[in-house]
């Protein structure tokens, strides 16, 4: 989202003399008033109170005459006056050990917090800081034989639980707070797995052993020997936070990763645990991260992280409706650690207290009820047997129902009033059916569903149940598949390439992420980038059989979007980006192609039909390398005034979506330097440089400094700890999977965990892959269980021909050099827009407090910072010093 708002900004403001582009403005301002506006339903902000550091978590706490908020901050704790909800108040700021993360529970008068860096268990006495003693008892209790600790929790009876501490496997230490609320008194650990979180009700506790994946019940009715009574692994398997219904039959769980859900589970029996519905919250985002969730009567409570938080009506834990929401992370989306961080629903007054990282503390006032729910079965009209897989949805929810084996259906929406039900399945008739919704209640709807399809006997797809024809009717193909247009040409019907003609199809997106979901389609191949800049694919052609379709479209950030479409002998055959619509092959496949149509020259066009001048011819290098320039603009007007300089010969693209140039350079005698800067729009822009051999050397965009030079294969050694580390590597292997570059790692059953920055996993104990291939410029979290080294061999990445992209918020970023240097004069020309780095032992780099506990950036090692804009980070090469 910040990326559209920035590409409005900018267009808006440079007003360039293209009349043609005055509809674009127009389009993008009514996308970013849309996206910009705040969204929530059924919740209501009563005020908001923020810091000058982060947020973590947040705890409440009531008396008799007024109730508080206690928000964990980077370097402390925050007490604030919350009882006149329209004007939060801080009472009193308790400063503490700086960390990212910090928890908080309350028991008697006391709050109890850990953090991730140290001081044990901090103790802060609320009623003298209620009763305005300047200095009340806060006191930070080491003797409790751990240091840091991910979470606590504090049940009915005054058991104290610590989760993930520096004490043992960091399950779950278990204190007594009765005797002496200042002085815990240790009663047992429980080692089974590492809890990242978890909850107690009675005897039972429910934890969440985030790197097992699952959702862990133990008997804790005997303190000093805990023992576990089930597991139950969780959709995404990342279990971090669970929380148990009130009458104790229902679990409810979220995976702390992109995309994951808040799950609802059966408990009653534990020998039989059952999934019974899975959610997730409002937005059309669903890479959404999940974090907290808590149990509010009817409801559970979620803090959603770039979506706010989330309120989910599970009084019938089967079918769980959203009945409310709150952003209070305008400016994120997507999958990102950035948001609300917790939200807390057990005040008397009912309001929700949420603790934004970015933002601060929210306060909310809940104007949600129960959910209106509809349910039933649905049946063939004909013989009334049960239909499964079909959808059932009501019209303004984004929660379709799929019914199951018996028909049975059920859903609901937050809001009541008049809906359509809109029904459908493959081979039956659709229906649509008006309803009238009332809030608390369960509508029954039975649907019966017409048999549709061909009727004609003699059509390959007849359907002898068929009532009505849905002139779906067809004849085999060639190949015998049913209503099929035969073979791809160029290919037989088992998919073989049988022209010996081929297409190179070169893919590209200035912005590095991928195609947001857009697809290339030529020939009837549909092609696309999942990641990165960059992708290439070889496809089968047949020049005699005519017009060859291509269309690109289907996904977000088109504008990023630019390919070319290339035959043996490179010439750009077709160039676009997205949408597009269009054909070649032919001189009545549409428009005129204007290009070069001397077959002599470099970039002739064999599907052009009109000269237009352009031709250029392949100059003598006499020995030297030929290199090859290609350039491209996703918007198809040129570069703008831009210009790519190679070795002092500069490059542009005057009009139009692409072009090609050439020069000659001497590999053998040092690096080529390249630069492309210079004009507007240069989101727009997208270049590659290729060899004689049609090697890409390398590709970019606007603005851009490098240097290519001609790498030999070096190897790099890599040092890892026992226990938490981030890793990067400045080798490129023939394969970057992380599956393959850990490999020495995992045959050693060695590697525990590998994380990215968004929260995506490796867990090779779970055969789980959720990162796929490794962007050396990245820093990677990983956990091992002994100190290990291994040597990656592949290709050198030059450090001065990689520049980083580092994005406002938080990311991983490598350290390409092989000689260590200092963090103060590598991020020099950044160091106005860091908030933070962090090592992977909490070391800190803060420049606003002049403060530098990293010291050098070490090569094989990543590191965790924290960005207020997009920067680029520029390294030095290896012969220069800082």
């Amino acid at each position: 989202m910040e990326q559209l708002l920035l590409y409005v900004y900018f267009k808006l403001n440079f007003n360039p003399p293209v009349m043609k582009r005055i509809l674009f403005y127009n389009f993008f301002l009514l996308i970013s008033l849309n996206i910009c506006a705040q969204q929530s339903m059924n919740m209501n902000l009563l005020s908001t109170h923020s810091y000058s550091t982060n947020l973590s978590d947040i705890w409440g706490y009531a008396t008799d005459n007024g109730e508080y908020a206690l928000v964990g901050l980077y370097n402390g704790i925050s007490v604030v006056n919350v009882s006149n909800p329209s004007s939060p108040s801080e009472l009193g700021f308790f400063s503490g050990p700086s960390s990212m993360w910090r928890d908080i529970k309350t028991y008697g008068n006391y709050l109890y917090c850990i953090n991730e860096t140290g001081g044990g268990l901090q103790i802060l006495n609320l009623a003298e800081v209620i009763s305005g003693n300047s200095s009340p008892t806060y006191i930070e209790n080491m003797s409790l034989d751990f240091t840091t600790a991910h979470n606590l929790y504090i049940d009915e009876n005054g058991i104290l639980y610590v989760f993930g501490s520096s004490y043992s496997n960091g399950g779950a230490m278990i204190f007594d707070l009765v005797p002496d609320p200042e002085n815990p008194v240790f009663l047992g650990n429980y080692s089974g797995s590492y809890f990242h979180d978890g909850m107690v009700r009675g005897d039972t506790l429910w934890g969440g052993a985030i790197y097992n994946g699952q959702l862990s019940v133990v008997d804790v009715s005997d303190k000093a020997n805990p023992v576990l009574m089930a597991t139950q692994s969780t959709p995404n398997s990342f279990t971090h936070n669970c929380w148990i219904s009130d009458d104790g039959n229902t679990v409810f769980t979220t995976d702390e990763v992109s995309g994951a859900y808040v799950t609802a589970y059966d408990v009653s029996d534990l020998n039989d645990i059952e999934e019974l519905d899975r959610i997730q919250s409002w937005s059309s985002d669903t890479d959404v991260i999940p974090h907290n969730t808590h149990v509010d009567g009817d409801f559970i409570v979620t803090s959603y992280y770039t979506d706010g938080v989330s309120v989910v009506d599970a009084s019938n834990p089967s079918n769980l409706i959203e009945v409310g929401y709150y952003d209070t992370s305008g400016g994120y989306s997507g999958g990102g650690f950035n948001g609300a961080w917790g939200a807390y629903p057990f005040l008397p007054s009912g309001i929700i207290l949420v603790s934004d990282m970015e933002n601060g503390l929210y306060v909310i006032e809940p104007k949600y009820g129960n959910a209106s729910f509809i349910e039933g079965y649905v049946t063939n009209s004909v013989n009334g047997a049960p239909i499964s897989n079909v959808t059932v949805q009501l019209v303004g929810s984004n929660d379709p129902a799929i019914t199951v084996l018996n028909g049975f259906y059920e859903t609901g929406i937050a809001n009541e009033g008049t809906y359509d039900v809109f029904v459908s399945a493959d081979g039956y008739s659709s229906q649509i059916v008006t309803v009238n919704m009332s809030p608390d209640a369960i509508l029954q709807l039975d649907i019966e569903l017409i048999p549709s399809g061909c009727m004609d006997e003699f059509a390959c797809n007849y359907n002898p149940l068929a009532v009505t024809d849905d002139g779906s009717c067809a004849e085999l193909d060639e190949c015998g598949e049913c209503g099929g247009d035969g073979p791809i040409p160029g290919y037989d019907c088992q998919g073989n390439c049988i022209s010996g003609e081929t297409l190179t199809v070169q893919m590209n997106d200035s912005y590095g992420d991928g195609w947001n979901g857009n697809n290339l389609v030529v020939n009837g191949i549909s092609l696309t980038i999942e990641t990165d800049s960059t992708g290439s694919e070889t496809i089968c052609y047949d020049s005699t059989a005519g017009c060859i379709d291509v269309s690109c479209d289907g996904g977000s950030w088109q504008s990023e979007v630019s390919w070319t479409i290339s035959d043996v002998n490179g010439n750009v055959l077709l160039s676009g980006g997205a949408p597009y619509s269009g054909a070649f092959g032919g001189s009545d496949c549409g428009p005129a192609i204007t290009g070069c149509t001397d077959a002599l020259a470099l970039n002739y066009n064999s599907a052009a039909t009109e000269d237009d001048g352009s031709c250029e011819y392949p100059i003598d290098c006499e020995g030297l390398t030929t290199i090859t320039v290609a350039m491209m603009d996703s918007y198809g007007d040129g570069w703008n005034g831009n210009v790519l300089t190679i070795n002092n010969e500069t490059f542009t693209l005057d009009s139009g979506s692409d072009g090609l140039g050439s020069i000659c350079v001497d590999l053998s005698s040092g690096c080529i330097a390249v630069t492309c800067d210079g004009g507007t729009w240069q989101e727009e822009i997208s270049w590659t440089i290729s060899d004689e051999n049609g090697n890409q050397l390398l590709n970019g965009g606007a603005p851009y400094t490098g240097e290519y030079c001609d790498s030999e294969q070096s190897c790099q050694t890599l040092d890892f700890p026992a226990g938490w580390s981030i890793f990067s590597t400045y080798i490129m292997t023939d394969d970057m999977g992380i599956v393959d570059v850990l490999l020495p790692l995992t045959t050693t059953d060695n590697l525990v965990i590998v994380k990215d920055v968004v929260g995506t996993a490796y867990l090779p104990d779970w055969d789980f892959d959720g990162i796929g291939v490794m962007d050396f410029k990245q820093g990677y979290l990983m956990k091992t269980n002994f100190s290990q080294s291994i040597e990656l061999c592949g290709v050198h990445m030059l450090p001065e021909q990689h520049p980083i992209e580092l994005q406002l918020g938080w990311s991983m970023f490598a350290y390409l050099r092989i000689e260590p240097a200092d963090i103060e004069a590598v991020l020099e020309g950044i160091v106005n827009h860091i908030v933070i780095v962090k090592d992977a032992a909490g070391n800190a780099y803060l420049p606003d407090w002049e403060f530098n506990g990293i010291g050098d950036l070490e090569s094989g090692k990543g590191y965790l910072i924290k960005m207020s804009s997009d920067q680029t980070l520029n390294y030095l090469s290896n012969d220069q010093e800082y």
